[in-house]
């Protein structure tokens, strides 16, 4: 069994600790106290004002991650046609709409995480920032109906 990644010696690991300066707590339970680093060490939340913008920022990203997630149906309901027309895998996997759609995938993929991340900070205030940015997005965003002309479209008749 290797354990080289675990023969870290408490010593060891409290000499390699001193040199980070950590003076935000790391919570592990929920909590309302206006005390937290977020995502980066220069984004630190100290005062009520910079709670509120925090979560301002955080809810514009949630509502930017469900319009993200919108974008790519659209794109996916515009590109259909195209891609079921091309026979070849090759042709399909590089064509421009399906690079644009991976590249808007790995922006939500990343968007995601942080928005995750923001949560684990276990701050009540920066959580429901997060879902509040989220409902917003879903609201505005969550529509997922086709009109009649797009059906017609990608199904090339009128009938049913």
């Amino acid at each position: 069994m290797d354990t080289t990644a675990a023969s870290v010696t408490t010593h060891e690991f409290a000499t390699t600790m001193k040199h980070h300066d950590m003076k935000k707590p790391m919570w592990m339970w929920f909590h309302t106290k206006v005390n937290d680093l977020v995502l980066f060490d220069f984004w630190i939340v100290t005062t009520p004002g910079e709670m509120i913008w925090t979560c301002l920022v955080i809810m514009v990203l949630g509502v930017l991650l469900e319009f993200i997630r919108y974008a790519r149906w659209r794109m996916e309901l515009a590109n259909r046609k195209e891609l079921m027309l091309s026979t070849n895998y090759v042709t399909r996997l590089f064509s421009f709409s399906h690079l644009l759609q991976t590249f808007c995938f790995g922006v939500q993929l990343i968007l995601s995480y942080l928005l995750m991340l923001v949560f684990m900070t276990f701050s009540v205030w920066l959580g429901l920032a997060v879902c509040i940015g989220a409902g917003i997005g879903f609201l505005l965003f969550g529509s997922r109906t086709v009109t009649q002309a797009e059906l017609e479209e990608m199904h090339g008749d009128k009938c049913c």
